[in-house]
Protein backbone atom coordinates (compact mmCIF):
# COMPACT_ATOMS: atom_id res chain seq x y z
CA UNK A 1 0.00 0.00 0.00
CA UNK A 2 1.03 2.72 -0.67
CA UNK A 3 1.47 6.58 1.40
CA UNK A 4 0.60 9.46 -0.69
CA UNK A 5 2.63 12.57 1.55
CA UNK A 6 2.21 15.99 1.48
CA UNK A 7 5.39 17.31 -0.21
CA UNK A 8 7.81 19.22 1.70
CA UNK A 9 9.04 22.76 0.87
CA UNK A 10 12.44 24.07 3.17
CA UNK A 11 11.02 27.63 3.54
CA UNK A 12 13.60 30.27 1.98
CA UNK A 13 12.37 32.36 4.93
CA UNK A 14 12.19 31.56 8.32
CA UNK A 15 13.83 28.40 8.25
CA UNK A 16 16.35 27.45 5.69
CA UNK A 17 18.72 24.48 6.00
CA UNK A 18 21.63 24.93 4.02
CA UNK A 19 22.86 21.83 3.67
CA UNK A 20 21.99 18.34 4.11
CA UNK A 21 24.38 14.92 4.77
CA UNK A 22 24.68 12.22 3.17
CA UNK A 23 25.79 8.65 4.45
CA UNK A 24 27.55 6.98 1.87
CA UNK A 25 27.24 3.58 2.42
CA UNK A 26 29.50 2.99 5.55
CA UNK A 27 28.73 6.19 7.90
CA UNK A 28 27.06 6.66 10.55
CA UNK A 29 26.70 8.74 14.19
CA UNK A 30 27.56 7.70 17.43
CA UNK A 31 27.02 9.57 20.88
CA UNK A 32 28.79 7.85 23.63
CA UNK A 33 27.96 8.07 27.00
CA UNK A 34 27.85 11.68 28.38
CA UNK A 35 29.13 12.52 30.99
CA UNK A 36 27.50 15.68 32.01
CA UNK A 37 23.91 15.01 31.66
CA UNK A 38 23.40 11.63 33.28
CA UNK A 39 19.85 12.30 34.06
CA UNK A 40 17.18 12.69 31.22
CA UNK A 41 14.74 15.19 31.82
CA UNK A 42 12.00 12.36 31.54
CA UNK A 43 11.51 8.33 32.19
CA UNK A 44 8.58 7.99 30.09
CA UNK A 45 7.88 11.19 27.29
CA UNK A 46 10.06 11.84 24.47
CA UNK A 47 9.80 13.11 21.06
CA UNK A 48 11.86 12.14 17.72
CA UNK A 49 11.85 14.08 14.42
CA UNK A 50 14.27 13.72 11.31
CA UNK A 51 13.81 14.60 7.97
CA UNK A 52 15.32 12.06 5.19
CA UNK A 53 15.05 11.86 1.92
CA UNK A 54 16.09 7.74 0.36
CA UNK A 55 18.16 7.00 -2.18
CA UNK A 56 17.93 3.33 -2.21
CA UNK A 57 14.82 1.02 -1.56
CA UNK A 58 14.21 -2.65 -0.20
CA UNK A 59 17.16 -2.17 2.11
CA UNK A 60 16.75 -2.21 5.95
CA UNK A 61 17.95 1.49 6.98
CA UNK A 62 18.61 2.51 10.72
CA UNK A 63 17.69 5.85 11.32
CA UNK A 64 18.01 5.84 15.64
CA UNK A 65 19.25 2.89 17.89
CA UNK A 66 20.27 2.79 21.00
CA UNK A 67 21.09 -0.79 23.40
CA UNK A 68 19.81 -0.50 26.93
CA UNK A 69 22.39 -1.26 29.40
CA UNK A 70 22.34 -4.77 29.45
CA UNK A 71 23.98 -7.09 26.85
CA UNK A 72 21.27 -7.52 24.05
CA UNK A 73 18.52 -5.82 25.11
CA UNK A 74 17.34 -2.59 22.93
CA UNK A 75 16.53 0.84 24.60
CA UNK A 76 14.76 1.93 20.98
CA UNK A 77 14.70 1.19 17.32
CA UNK A 78 13.76 3.69 14.30
CA UNK A 79 14.00 2.10 11.01
CA UNK A 80 12.86 1.58 7.73
CA UNK A 81 12.86 -2.41 7.23
CA UNK A 82 13.57 -4.42 4.01
CA UNK A 83 9.69 -3.82 2.81
CA UNK A 84 10.18 -0.08 2.97
CA UNK A 85 8.24 0.51 6.20
CA UNK A 86 8.36 2.42 8.99
CA UNK A 87 9.40 0.53 11.85
CA UNK A 88 9.17 2.19 15.91
CA UNK A 89 10.33 -0.45 18.96
CA UNK A 90 10.40 0.96 22.33
CA UNK A 91 11.84 -0.80 25.14
CA UNK A 92 11.71 -0.96 28.66
CA UNK A 93 14.14 -0.45 30.90
CA UNK A 94 17.05 -3.26 30.27
CA UNK A 95 13.80 -5.77 28.81
CA UNK A 96 13.60 -7.28 25.60
CA UNK A 97 10.56 -6.48 25.02
CA UNK A 98 8.62 -3.71 23.07
CA UNK A 99 6.64 -1.92 25.28
CA UNK A 100 5.61 0.19 22.32
CA UNK A 101 5.83 -0.51 18.30
CA UNK A 102 4.71 0.33 15.84
CA UNK A 103 4.92 -1.03 12.03
CA UNK A 104 3.58 0.80 9.29
CA UNK A 105 0.66 -0.45 6.38
CA UNK A 106 2.61 1.82 4.27
CA UNK A 107 5.73 1.82 2.29
CA UNK A 108 7.43 4.83 1.73
CA UNK A 109 9.39 4.00 -1.47
CA UNK A 110 9.74 7.41 -3.37
CA UNK A 111 13.35 8.37 -3.24
CA UNK A 112 12.62 11.54 -4.95
CA UNK A 113 10.43 12.84 -1.97
CA UNK A 114 11.90 13.80 1.61
CA UNK A 115 10.15 12.76 4.60
CA UNK A 116 9.27 14.66 8.02
CA UNK A 117 9.17 11.86 10.29
CA UNK A 118 7.58 12.97 13.73
CA UNK A 119 7.28 10.34 16.66
CA UNK A 120 5.94 11.69 19.90
CA UNK A 121 5.70 8.66 22.92
CA UNK A 122 4.35 9.00 26.47
CA UNK A 123 4.68 5.20 28.23
CA UNK A 124 2.55 6.71 31.22
CA UNK A 125 -0.39 5.77 28.60
CA UNK A 126 -1.51 2.88 27.87
CA UNK A 127 -4.06 3.59 24.95
CA UNK A 128 -2.98 4.84 21.09
CA UNK A 129 -2.48 8.18 22.32
CA UNK A 130 0.65 6.83 23.70
CA UNK A 131 2.60 6.96 20.57
CA UNK A 132 1.53 9.06 17.68
CA UNK A 133 3.64 8.70 14.21
CA UNK A 134 3.06 11.61 11.69
CA UNK A 135 4.77 12.41 8.18
CA UNK A 136 4.92 15.47 6.80
CA UNK A 137 2.65 16.46 9.40
CA UNK A 138 0.00 13.18 8.31
CA UNK A 139 -0.81 11.28 11.04
CA UNK A 140 -0.13 7.26 10.20
CA UNK A 141 -2.83 5.38 11.20
CA UNK A 142 -2.74 2.00 9.63
CA UNK A 143 0.17 -0.48 11.09
CA UNK A 144 0.54 -4.08 10.50
CA UNK A 145 1.68 -4.15 14.60
CA UNK A 146 0.36 -2.03 17.30
CA UNK A 147 1.80 -2.54 21.04
CA UNK A 148 0.91 -0.20 23.27
CA UNK A 149 1.81 0.18 26.98
CA UNK A 150 0.37 -2.43 29.42
CA UNK A 151 0.80 -0.33 31.94
CA UNK A 152 2.93 2.86 32.99
CA UNK A 153 6.32 1.89 32.53
CA UNK A 154 9.52 3.78 32.31
CA UNK A 155 11.57 3.34 28.91
CA UNK A 156 15.05 2.73 28.21
CA UNK A 157 16.04 5.39 25.92
CA UNK A 158 18.53 7.81 26.51
CA UNK A 159 19.22 6.80 30.06
CA UNK A 160 22.02 4.11 28.66
CA UNK A 161 25.89 3.85 28.88
CA UNK A 162 25.30 2.47 25.56
CA UNK A 163 25.49 4.80 22.83
CA UNK A 164 22.86 6.43 20.74
CA UNK A 165 23.48 5.88 17.28
CA UNK A 166 21.71 7.35 13.91
CA UNK A 167 21.57 6.36 10.42
CA UNK A 168 22.99 3.04 11.71
CA UNK A 169 24.99 0.92 14.13
CA UNK A 170 27.96 -0.61 14.79
CA UNK A 171 26.85 -3.84 13.17
CA UNK A 172 24.48 -3.04 10.56
CA UNK A 173 25.81 -0.05 8.15
CA UNK A 174 23.19 0.45 4.91
CA UNK A 175 23.26 2.98 2.57
CA UNK A 176 20.82 5.99 3.52
CA UNK A 177 20.47 8.85 1.62
CA UNK A 178 19.98 12.68 2.69
CA UNK A 179 19.59 13.80 5.90
CA UNK A 180 18.02 17.34 6.81
CA UNK A 181 17.73 17.58 10.20
CA UNK A 182 17.82 15.18 13.31
CA UNK A 183 16.19 16.31 16.63
CA UNK A 184 15.46 14.47 20.08
CA UNK A 185 13.13 16.29 22.61
CA UNK A 186 14.02 15.05 26.27
CA UNK A 187 10.85 15.12 28.52
CA UNK A 188 8.57 16.90 25.40
CA UNK A 189 5.40 15.17 23.63
CA UNK A 190 5.61 17.04 20.94
CA UNK A 191 3.22 17.51 17.84
CA UNK A 192 4.11 18.39 13.76
CA UNK A 193 3.51 22.16 14.03
CA UNK A 194 6.55 22.32 16.63
CA UNK A 195 8.69 21.48 13.73
CA UNK A 196 6.56 22.21 10.56
CA UNK A 197 3.23 23.88 9.05
CA UNK A 198 1.71 23.20 5.96
CA UNK A 199 1.12 26.26 3.03
CA UNK A 200 -2.06 27.53 1.69
CA UNK A 201 -0.88 25.69 -1.08
CA UNK A 202 -0.68 22.77 0.07
CA UNK A 203 3.03 22.01 1.15
CA UNK A 204 4.65 20.51 4.46
CA UNK A 205 6.84 23.27 5.34
CA UNK A 206 9.82 23.22 7.60
CA UNK A 207 9.87 25.47 10.85
CA UNK A 208 13.44 26.53 12.89
CA UNK A 209 13.77 24.20 15.55
CA UNK A 210 16.10 25.90 17.52
CA UNK A 211 13.84 27.58 20.02
CA UNK A 212 12.28 24.17 21.08
CA UNK A 213 12.95 22.58 24.32
CA UNK A 214 15.40 19.68 24.36
CA UNK A 215 15.37 18.73 27.68
CA UNK A 216 18.62 17.02 29.26
CA UNK A 217 19.63 14.62 26.82
CA UNK A 218 18.02 15.91 23.86
CA UNK A 219 19.70 16.41 20.54
CA UNK A 220 19.89 19.11 17.60
CA UNK A 221 20.93 17.94 14.33
CA UNK A 222 21.13 19.73 11.39
CA UNK A 223 22.01 21.39 7.88
CA UNK A 224 26.22 20.53 6.87
CA UNK A 225 26.57 20.05 10.71
CA UNK A 226 25.29 16.75 10.89
CA UNK A 227 28.03 15.25 8.82
CA UNK A 228 30.85 16.48 11.71
CA UNK A 229 28.25 15.02 14.36
CA UNK A 230 27.97 18.60 16.15
CA UNK A 231 24.86 18.73 18.39
CA UNK A 232 23.06 22.74 17.99
CA UNK A 233 21.65 22.14 21.32
CA UNK A 234 24.87 21.45 23.13
CA UNK A 235 26.38 24.44 25.00
CA UNK A 236 29.82 24.97 26.20
CA UNK A 237 33.04 24.09 24.78
CA UNK A 238 34.08 20.57 23.40
CA UNK A 239 37.25 20.61 20.95
CA UNK A 240 37.45 18.20 17.81
CA UNK A 241 39.66 14.86 18.89
CA UNK A 242 41.76 12.18 16.98
CA UNK A 243 42.42 8.29 17.45
CA UNK A 244 45.85 7.11 17.35
CA UNK A 245 44.68 3.48 16.16
CA UNK A 246 48.80 2.60 17.57
CA UNK A 247 50.75 3.50 14.54
CA UNK A 248 50.98 7.26 14.55
CA UNK A 249 52.61 9.30 17.05
CA UNK A 250 54.02 13.04 17.00
CA UNK A 251 57.45 13.87 16.62
CA UNK A 252 59.55 17.03 16.92
CA UNK A 253 62.81 15.91 14.88
CA UNK A 254 64.55 18.34 17.43
CA UNK A 255 64.47 20.30 20.78
CA UNK A 256 61.19 22.50 21.68
CA UNK A 257 62.04 25.75 20.58
CA UNK A 258 63.55 28.27 23.04
CA UNK A 259 63.42 24.95 25.42
CA UNK A 260 65.71 25.06 28.71
CA UNK A 261 66.60 22.91 32.07
CA UNK A 262 64.51 23.76 34.80
CA UNK A 263 62.58 22.72 38.05
CA UNK A 264 58.60 23.39 37.26
CA UNK A 265 56.06 21.57 34.26
CA UNK A 266 52.09 21.63 33.39
CA UNK A 267 50.70 18.86 31.33
CA UNK A 268 46.85 18.75 30.56
CA UNK A 269 45.34 16.57 27.83
CA UNK A 270 42.48 14.05 27.22
CA UNK A 271 42.58 11.03 26.72
CA UNK A 272 40.60 7.79 25.97
CA UNK A 273 42.41 4.54 26.33
CA UNK A 274 41.97 2.03 23.42
CA UNK A 275 43.08 -0.96 25.27
CA UNK A 276 44.47 -2.27 28.56
CA UNK A 277 47.98 -3.72 30.21
CA UNK A 278 50.33 -2.06 27.58
CA UNK A 279 53.01 0.91 28.57
CA UNK A 280 51.68 3.61 25.93
CA UNK A 281 53.64 6.65 26.42
CA UNK A 282 52.40 10.80 25.92
CA UNK A 283 55.72 12.19 26.16
CA UNK A 284 59.30 10.62 25.60
CA UNK A 285 62.77 12.02 24.80
CA UNK A 286 65.92 10.72 25.96
CA UNK A 287 69.67 12.44 25.54
CA UNK A 288 72.93 11.10 27.49
CA UNK A 289 70.62 8.50 29.21
CA UNK A 290 68.70 11.13 30.27
CA UNK A 291 64.93 10.45 29.92
CA UNK A 292 61.55 12.23 30.00
CA UNK A 293 58.87 9.35 30.10
CA UNK A 294 55.75 10.31 30.56
CA UNK A 295 53.02 7.45 30.33
CA UNK A 296 50.36 4.79 31.27
CA UNK A 297 52.34 1.57 32.02
CA UNK A 298 51.50 -2.16 31.83
CA UNK A 299 49.62 -2.17 35.25
CA UNK A 300 47.45 1.09 34.10
CA UNK A 301 48.69 3.60 35.73
CA UNK A 302 50.30 7.09 35.35
CA UNK A 303 54.04 7.01 35.50
CA UNK A 304 56.07 10.58 35.66
CA UNK A 305 59.73 10.07 34.85
CA UNK A 306 62.38 13.22 34.78
CA UNK A 307 65.92 12.80 35.26
CA UNK A 308 68.43 16.12 36.36
CA UNK A 309 70.81 17.61 34.68
CA UNK A 310 73.08 15.56 36.99
CA UNK A 311 71.61 12.33 36.20
CA UNK A 312 71.55 12.10 40.06
CA UNK A 313 68.21 12.40 40.90
CA UNK A 314 65.48 12.38 39.10
CA UNK A 315 61.13 13.63 39.24
CA UNK A 316 59.25 10.40 39.59
CA UNK A 317 55.71 10.17 40.05
CA UNK A 318 53.45 6.67 40.25
CA UNK A 319 49.37 7.47 40.61
CA UNK A 320 48.24 4.82 43.31
CA UNK A 321 44.76 4.76 40.52
CA UNK A 322 44.54 3.14 37.64
CA UNK A 323 43.04 4.61 34.42
CA UNK A 324 41.43 2.09 31.84
CA UNK A 325 39.37 1.45 28.69
CA UNK A 326 36.38 1.18 30.66
CA UNK A 327 36.96 4.88 32.33
CA UNK A 328 35.84 6.07 28.78
CA UNK A 329 37.34 9.78 28.04
CA UNK A 330 39.84 10.52 30.76
CA UNK A 331 41.65 14.11 32.34
CA UNK A 332 45.02 14.30 33.06
CA UNK A 333 46.55 17.70 35.04
CA UNK A 334 50.33 16.60 36.33
CA UNK A 335 52.27 19.83 37.68
CA UNK A 336 55.64 20.21 39.52
CA UNK A 337 58.18 21.82 40.56
CA UNK A 338 61.18 20.04 41.90
CA UNK A 339 62.76 23.53 43.71
CA UNK A 340 60.32 22.91 46.36
CA UNK A 341 59.61 19.26 46.15
CA UNK A 342 55.81 20.08 45.11
CA UNK A 343 54.23 17.33 42.83
CA UNK A 344 50.65 16.45 41.70
CA UNK A 345 48.55 14.40 39.40
CA UNK A 346 44.91 14.98 38.91
CA UNK A 347 42.30 12.31 37.06
CA UNK A 348 39.30 13.70 35.93
CA UNK A 349 39.33 16.70 38.81
CA UNK A 350 40.24 14.09 41.13
CA UNK A 351 43.63 14.10 43.42
CA UNK A 352 45.64 10.94 42.72
CA UNK A 353 47.64 9.36 45.66
CA UNK A 354 51.04 9.29 44.42
CA UNK A 355 54.63 7.52 44.94
CA UNK A 356 57.16 9.38 44.37
CA UNK A 357 60.43 11.24 44.50
CA UNK A 358 61.31 14.41 43.72
CA UNK A 359 65.28 14.57 44.97
CA UNK A 360 67.71 16.03 42.75
CA UNK A 361 70.77 18.19 43.14
CA UNK A 362 69.83 19.68 40.17
CA UNK A 363 67.38 21.63 37.27
CA UNK A 364 65.67 19.02 35.60
CA UNK A 365 66.75 17.83 32.18
CA UNK A 366 63.99 18.88 29.09
CA UNK A 367 66.94 19.92 26.50
CA UNK A 368 66.85 16.41 23.84
CA UNK A 369 67.55 16.11 20.60
CA UNK A 370 64.17 15.25 19.91
CA UNK A 371 61.00 14.99 21.31
CA UNK A 372 58.15 12.01 20.79
CA UNK A 373 54.59 12.70 21.56
CA UNK A 374 52.20 9.29 22.07
CA UNK A 375 55.09 7.34 21.93
CA UNK A 376 58.72 6.73 23.64
CA UNK A 377 61.35 8.16 22.63
CA UNK A 378 62.60 5.54 20.11
CA UNK A 379 59.03 5.39 18.50
CA UNK A 380 58.75 1.35 19.91
CA UNK A 381 55.51 -0.39 18.12
CA UNK A 382 54.90 -1.64 21.57
CA UNK A 383 54.73 2.01 23.62
CA UNK A 384 52.59 4.03 20.78
CA UNK A 385 49.91 4.87 21.95
CA UNK A 386 46.45 3.46 21.36
CA UNK A 387 43.37 5.65 21.81
CA UNK A 388 41.81 8.81 21.34
CA UNK A 389 43.51 12.07 22.47
CA UNK A 390 41.77 16.14 22.47
CA UNK A 391 43.68 19.44 23.75
CA UNK A 392 47.43 18.46 24.34
CA UNK A 393 48.66 20.84 26.46
CA UNK A 394 52.11 20.99 27.84
CA UNK A 395 55.03 23.64 29.38
CA UNK A 396 57.87 23.71 31.37
CA UNK A 397 59.49 26.54 33.20
CA UNK A 398 56.66 28.87 33.68
CA UNK A 399 56.01 29.64 37.69
CA UNK A 400 54.69 27.02 39.21
CA UNK A 401 51.02 25.90 38.98
CA UNK A 402 49.52 24.57 42.25
CA UNK A 403 46.92 22.20 41.70
CA UNK A 404 45.28 22.07 45.06
CA UNK A 405 43.83 25.58 43.99
CA UNK A 406 40.39 24.77 43.11
CA UNK A 407 40.61 28.42 40.63
CA UNK A 408 44.10 26.93 39.25
CA UNK A 409 42.06 23.33 37.66
CA UNK A 410 39.15 25.06 36.69
CA UNK A 411 41.12 26.70 33.88
CA UNK A 412 41.90 23.12 31.89
CA UNK A 413 38.27 21.45 33.75
CA UNK A 414 34.97 22.55 34.43
CA UNK A 415 33.36 21.35 37.80
CA UNK A 416 31.15 19.36 35.33
CA UNK A 417 34.22 17.29 34.43
CA UNK A 418 33.72 19.18 30.90
CA UNK A 419 36.86 20.81 28.85
CA UNK A 420 37.78 24.46 28.83
CA UNK A 421 38.40 26.30 26.00
CA UNK A 422 41.98 27.23 26.31
CA UNK A 423 42.18 29.90 23.56
CA UNK A 424 43.70 29.34 19.86
CA UNK A 425 47.37 28.92 21.11
CA UNK A 426 46.55 27.44 24.87
CA UNK A 427 47.31 30.56 26.17
CA UNK A 428 43.97 31.20 27.97
CA UNK A 429 44.94 28.77 31.29
CA UNK A 430 47.89 30.61 32.68
CA UNK A 431 48.47 33.87 30.36
CA UNK A 432 51.57 32.24 28.18
CA UNK A 433 51.15 30.00 25.36
CA UNK A 434 52.58 26.40 26.72
CA UNK A 435 55.33 25.10 24.68
CA UNK A 436 53.39 22.38 22.91
CA UNK A 437 49.51 22.80 21.88
CA UNK A 438 47.59 19.63 20.05
CA UNK A 439 44.02 21.01 19.66
CA UNK A 440 41.52 20.88 17.12
CA UNK A 441 38.09 22.67 16.32
CA UNK A 442 35.51 20.22 16.19
CA UNK A 443 34.91 19.67 12.18
CA UNK A 444 38.63 20.34 11.52
CA UNK A 445 40.83 18.16 9.45
CA UNK A 446 42.04 15.50 12.19
CA UNK A 447 45.57 16.13 10.20
CA UNK A 448 45.86 19.37 12.00
CA UNK A 449 46.44 18.19 15.10
CA UNK A 450 50.04 17.44 15.20
CA UNK A 451 50.20 21.18 13.44
CA UNK A 452 51.64 22.36 17.42
CA UNK A 453 49.79 26.10 18.01
CA UNK A 454 52.10 26.30 21.34
CA UNK A 455 55.75 27.86 20.98
CA UNK A 456 58.10 24.74 21.11
CA UNK A 457 57.83 24.77 16.81
CA UNK A 458 56.73 22.81 13.86
CA UNK A 459 55.98 18.93 14.68
CA UNK A 460 55.24 16.50 11.89
CA UNK A 461 53.10 12.91 12.24
CA UNK A 462 55.73 9.98 12.10
CA UNK A 463 53.45 7.36 10.68
CA UNK A 464 50.12 6.50 9.46
CA UNK A 465 47.44 8.95 9.80
CA UNK A 466 44.54 10.26 12.11
CA UNK A 467 40.95 9.90 11.63
CA UNK A 468 38.56 12.08 14.05
CA UNK A 469 37.54 10.94 16.80
CA UNK A 470 34.26 11.12 19.41
CA UNK A 471 33.43 14.32 21.68
CA UNK A 472 35.54 13.90 24.96
CA UNK A 473 32.60 15.84 27.02
CA UNK A 474 30.15 13.06 25.43
CA UNK A 475 27.56 15.19 23.96
CA UNK A 476 28.30 15.51 20.26
CA UNK A 477 28.38 12.98 17.87
CA UNK A 478 31.47 11.00 16.11
CA UNK A 479 31.18 10.49 12.70
CA UNK A 480 32.08 6.43 12.05
CA UNK A 481 33.01 5.94 8.59
CA UNK A 482 32.05 8.34 5.46
CA UNK A 483 29.34 11.20 5.74
CA UNK A 484 29.68 13.82 3.60
CA UNK A 485 28.00 17.23 3.72
CA UNK A 486 26.28 17.47 0.51
CA UNK A 487 24.46 20.34 -2.29
CA UNK A 488 21.77 18.44 -3.08
CA UNK A 489 20.05 20.49 -0.41
CA UNK A 490 16.42 21.75 0.80
CA UNK A 491 17.52 25.41 -0.49
CA UNK A 492 17.08 23.79 -3.93
CA UNK A 493 13.61 23.64 -4.06
CA UNK A 494 10.72 21.92 -3.23
CA UNK A 495 10.39 18.34 -3.13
Amino acid sequence: MSFIMRPVRFAPTGYVVEGSALPDGDGYLARYAATNTTTRSSARIATINIVVKRVTISTRQFLLYQQANGNTENAIVLELDANDKLHFKLFQVDNSTARIERLTTQRFRDISAWMDIHIAFNTGLTTDECCRIHINGVEITAFDTKTNTDSARDHGFLNSSKPLYWFGNADSLPSYGYVARALIQDGVFGVPSDVGETTSDGFWQLKDASELTFGNNGVLLEDKTIATGTDKNVTGYSPGSVVFNGTPYITRGADLTSNADGNTGLISIWVKFGTDGSSEFLWGATTDNNEIQVYRRSDNKIWVLIQDTGNNGDLFLKTGETVTVSDGWTHLLISWDVSAGYSDIYIDDVQSSLSLDTTTSGGLDYTHSNHNFFASDSGDSGEIFNGEAADYWLTVNQARFELTTVSNRRKFITAGKTCVDLGSDGSTPTGTAPMIFFHLDRGEAPANFFANAGTGGACTLAAGSLTEGSDPNGRHFAPVGTILATNDSPTNGDA
